[in-house]
């Protein structure tokens, strides 16, 4: 009678070979899940702002933009009166979050605050850059005039 299946010393050698693939896949893996964050990251900021952008047009009103450089976070509200301050009256989004991780490398607009005019134009042009832990960078790019948003 034939035996059919693996013997242990097959098993073992089975194991070694996976355990040794593995641990030459998890650096690539690391760095896959930290670009993934970083992308994601800059594809929820550039969404964000054109959101913004939209509500403006949509409402025929101003859409304030406001970034926390120090607190990695972002919002808009809709600026009704146009006096550039939120009143209780005036919608104001979630607060957006940056990933773990993923912090603003830069901004080279006038200021951390971009607003939409009711055409979805805007006076600010510039770059805001996020970075992840391993140095990479990804840009999203806002043109004045326009109110044109990019992800570089």
């Amino acid at each position: 009678m034939k035996n059919k299946g693996f013997n242990l010393v097959e098993l073992m050698v089975s194991i070694v070979i996976l355990g040794i693939v593995l641990a030459m896949s998890l650096p690539a893996f690391g760095r896959f899940v930290h670009t993934w964050r970083l992308k994601g990251s800059a594809d929820q900021l550039s969404t964000a702002l054109r959101t913004a952008r939209s509500a403006a047009v949509m409402k025929h009103t101003n859409a304030v933009f406001q970034i926390d450089l120090n607190r990695n976070e972002y919002f808009f509200y809709e600026d009704l009166n146009g006096n550039g301050s939120r009143e209780s009256a005036e919608y104001r989004s979630a607060t957006y979050e940056l990933a773990n991780g993923i912090s603003f490398q830069g901004l080279t607009l006038p200021s951390a605050i971009i607003t939409f005019g009711p055409k979805g134009n805007t006076s600010s042009s510039g770059t805001i850059t996020l970075q992840d832990l391993g140095s990479r960078t990804r840009a999203v790019r806002i043109f004045g005039g326009t109110g044109t948003i990019s992800l570089d």
